[in-house]
């Protein structure tokens, strides 16, 4: 129970500092998404299956409480955390330096994706430019900046998740009384 109640909090912290307080200190086009860093958390910490739920709640959190369509976020953030598992279970976990990189090179492409699907699709939805002049008004400069405050708070969230569920699970532990006897 007191493992939801961390994780909801956590949802709601994410959310705040996504909406309320990182639009203060970066511009529009720098603003970072911690969403993301904390989906990629998850993914690696708790493994896909058990992450999704947390996602979905995450993601339609997120786009209540932003102009963007309801379900937005929800397709871009499990299709993140589906590419981090597949390539977290297969690299990550057995070259520590290549999959050092490979994370890096995971988040670049997840602000990446993240960026055409929310920034871009909707406005061409609504009739806006075509495709190719979209992706001309996004600068390599700001997805590496982006990037840089993800590989940042991707640190700090994975120290943080991964303590509180090492934490929870050591009181979830159970003693096999008849191997002890």
């Amino acid at each position: 129970m007191e493992r939801k109640i961390v994780r909801v909090l956590t949802i709601v912290f994410i959310v705040v500092l996504q909406i309320s307080f990182l639009p203060i200190f970066f511009s529009a086009e720098h603003i970072p998404q911690v969403l993301l860093a904390l989906v990629v958390v998850w993914t690696i910490v708790l493994g896909f299956r058990v992450s999704v739920p947390w996602i979905i709640g995450l993601a339609i959190t997120f786009d209540l409480l932003t102009p963007l369509p309801v379900g937005t976020s929800v397709i871009i953030l499990i299709v993140v955390s589906y590419g981090v598992s597949f390539v977290s279970s297969r690299y990550i976990t057995t070259h520590r330096l290549w999959g050092a990189l490979l994370m890096g090179g995971i988040l670049f492409t997840a602000t990446f994706f993240e960026n055409i699907y929310t920034i871009i699709l909707p406005q061409i939805l609504q009739g806006g430019e075509s495709l190719l002049g979209q992706l001309q008004s996004v600068s390599f400069y700001d997805l590496l900046f982006q990037t840089i405050f993800l590989g940042i708070s991707f640190a700090i969230l994975f120290q943080f998740v991964r303590r509180m569920e090492k934490y929870f699970s050591f009181f979830e532990r159970q003693i096999d009384v008849k191997r002890h006897l």
